[in-house]
């Protein structure tokens, strides 16, 4: 069970007038958060109890599932992409072709959105997000907030800024963590609970598997998060890949993820597996 959120907010889950609402007398400090997971593939709340933070997806997790985690004590967040729209998305016949502006050459089938259009925001914050919370999320996981980073896409950093600042305001007692949120800190931080930054401590080694990133680097990298979780004072949260059966590379990246003060977690690319978790404080086999 996510016993360290669980022994703190108990009474503040006795108080929620409904799981679906997401309704928190206040929000819960994800600073506490000492294991956290992310699967995009449908899963038995068994499998997810012994976190205190899971990101689901609500269009493949059963709110069976996130009903009985956060009866549990896990905090669970929904998926959102805010600057793509899937083709596969129930929403995404209601995007107006005008509002795209290419495609993820990375994922097929993604597509990216120009964020400063109005009807962008009223389809994520007037549908899309009750319609999340409705199968009982009681935050988001706001991810592709890093768009306006991407080539020709430099443009919508306003906008993706103003719609973090509008689901915040619609959504006051929401829990807010977005995904590779760096260059938009400056914009967005005061909104979010937290940030979640992928691929820190390994990459594509160019066969097919994953390495280490070199030293220099990483220590590098380490700095610039550390700086950035001091200044917005959010956690950090830690997503390195790896093949499935690297024990070895899984057990250094969550061994030096931790150590910097951050909270790891290692996946396999398209997160639709659950992997062992090595112990933050173990040694490498």
């Amino acid at each position: 069970m996510g016993t360290v959120l669980f022994t703190r907010m108990s009474a503040l889950v006795l108080g929620m007038a409904t799981v679906g609402c997401a309704s928190w007398a206040v929000r819960p400090d994800l600073r506490e958060v000492q294991r956290f997971a992310v699967l995009y593939a449908a899963a038995e709340a068994a499998a997810l109890r012994d976190f205190d933070l899971v990101i689901l997806d609500p269009d493949t997790a059963s709110p069976k599932t996130v009903h009985t985690l956060r009866r549990q004590g896990v905090v669970v967040l929904g998926y959102l992409n805010l600057g793509e729209v899937e083709a596969y998305r129930w929403y995404a016949a209601r995007v107006d072709p005008s509002w795209l502006r290419g495609r993820n050459p990375a994922w097929a089938g993604h597509r990216l959105v120009d964020t400063r259009e109005p009807g962008w925001h009223r389809l994520v914050v007037e549908t899309v997000i009750p319609a999340i919370l409705a199968k009982g999320y009681q935050g988001l996981y706001l991810d592709m907030v890093d768009a306006p980073t991407y080539p020709g896409m430099e443009d919508t950093a306003p906008g993706m800024a103003d719609l973090v600042r509008t689901i915040r305001k619609r959504y006051p007692r929401l829990v807010l963590v977005a995904g590779n949120p760096q260059a938009l800190l400056g914009r967005i931080g005061r909104y979010l609970d937290g940030m979640c930054v992928e691929s820190l401590a390994t990459v594509p080694d160019g066969r097919g598997g994953f390495t280490a990133v070199p030293d220099a680097v990483l220590k590098e990298r380490m700095r610039r998060l550390k700086t950035l979780q001091t200044a917005y004072r959010l956690p950090v949260f830690v997503v390195n890949y790896t093949a499935p059966d690297d024990r070895r590379l899984q057990a250094w990246a969550t061994r030096v993820t931790a150590r910097a003060g951050f909270v790891p977690f290692v996946a396999v690319p398209d997160l639709d597996r659950l992997l062992p978790q090595p112990d933050p404080n173990g040694r490498t086999p």
